[in-house]
Formats: C-alpha cells, structure tokens, sequence
C-alpha cells in the first residue's frame, strides 16, 4: 500500500534463492540459483514486485530463530 502513495516498498524474501554453491559472499548483482521449488517460488515472487514497483527494497533473510545448522 505505501508504494502507492510513492513511499519505497519493502518485500522480504529468503535466502533460499540461493542453493548454497557460490563460494564467495553473496552481492546484490549475484543471481538467483535456486535448488528447490520453494526457492524458485520465492525468485518468481521477487521478479513481480520489482517489476511491479519502481522503489522495492527486498530484504532476504536467513534463518532468525531455531536450531537449524
């Protein structure tokens, strides 16, 4: 709604976009390499937003909480 209104949208995402294979930290210009369904959903979800509005922050983030290694 606020992108409407001419304010930046912020979308988050997942660093499931990612399969894990990249040897060097990941960058904004590094592309999306999804292994699972899930992960391609997620780079399709992203494509549409931006596509969709010209200020759109995507935030991906890892796991925040658990106990997942």
């Amino acid at each position: 709604a606020a992108g409407g209104f001419g304010q930046p949208r912020l979308e988050f995402s997942s660093d499931r976009v990612f399969d894990g294979g990249h040897p060097d930290p990941y960058l904004e210009s590094t592309p999306p390499a999804p292994s699972d369904r899930r992960g391609t959903r997620l780079v399709a979800a992203e494509e549409r937003v931006l596509a969709a509005h010209a200020a759109v922050l995507v935030v991906r983030s890892g796991p925040v909480f658990g106990d997942d290694e």
